[in-house]
């Protein structure tokens, strides 16, 4: 598989450039960039650069809360395929329950 690689020359030199480079980046074609420190819009450059920054650093945290919710409820869904209790279980755990709210005893294994 052949790959092609754009890179966004003299980043800093003018603002036109700056404007074009990060139009290029917004749309996923830039491969990489490289930068005119001295440059007369290097400061705007860097500005460029530090908004795209915190804008890449929100999507990857809303993506981390977006997986971590989706594998809570895959978790709760798997779950509740896999939890299977029969009559006689049920009634334990609830007698186990009740017994504990009414006199605070920690639950007993057998469920009685």
């Amino acid at each position: 598989m052949k790959r092609l690689i754009v890179t966004g020359d003299d980043f800093g030199l003018a603002i036109p450039v700056n404007e074009a480079i990060e139009e290029a980046h917004r749309k996923g074609i830039l491969t990489a960039a490289s930068l005119m420190v001295g440059a007369a819009a290097a400061e705007d450059a860097r500005k460029i650069v530090e908004s795209a920054e915190q804008e890449i650093a929100a999507a990857a945290k809303l993506a981390r809360r977006e997986l971590t919710a989706y594998a809570a409820d895959l978790a709760v869904s798997l779950a509740t395929k896999q939890i299977k209790v029969d009559s006689a279980t049920d009634q334990g755990l609830v007698r186990s329950f009740a017994q504990q709210l009414s006199d605070g005893s920690p639950p007993r294994k057998d469920g009685r």
